[in-house]
């Protein structure tokens, strides 16, 4: 990997396209796809044309995975915006160490973001299971924190 984009400031690190790529799984060419659509929006984005650079946070980071997953699920990319609008309405859970955050969809209409064990029964429930997957956000959380470590380990 060019350059070492895990830099830290203000306890947090500061991930560039590539790094994001790398940590999400997500090939570069489809992540600045996404970005170009407006799919994902980077936390801080500055310079033009072929310079142009971006910082990636820990929500985009969990919002890239997200969409990867929903996307191997055949997920168009209209239904792609309502999961990435409902981890931004829920930026502060997603973000936070140890919340247990489930994205609950039937691909379609619902993009639910629960909290705990007893939500995710109720909206499954309420759906009758019919149709309905879920990714565990949390645990998305938890590989990212995992592969930073990876990639700032393998750059020092």
């Amino acid at each position: 990997m060019r350059g070492n984009g895990l830099k830290r400031g203000e306890g947090v690190a500061r991930i560039g396209l590539r790094e994001a790529a790398a940590i999400t799984g997500v090939p570069v060419p489809t992540l600045s796809y996404w970005v170009n659509t407006g799919l994902i929006r980077p936390e801080r984005a500055w310079g033009e044309g072929r310079g142009r650079r971006y910082q990636f946070s820990l929500l985009n980071l969990v919002e890239i995975m997200t969409v990867a997953r929903l996307r191997k699920h055949g997920l168009p990319m209209q239904r792609l915006r309502k999961a990435v609008e409902a981890l931004e309405r829920h930026r502060d859970e997603v973000t936070r160490p140890l919340a247990m955050l489930t994205l609950v969809t039937d691909g379609r209409d619902l993009f639910e973001v629960v909290e705990g064990e007893a939500e995710l029964a109720k909206v499954v429930r309420c759906h009758d299971g019919q149709g309905i997957f879920a990714i565990a956000i949390d645990e998305l959380r938890r590989k990212i924190e995992r592969k930073e470590v990876e990639l700032a380990a393998c750059a020092s």
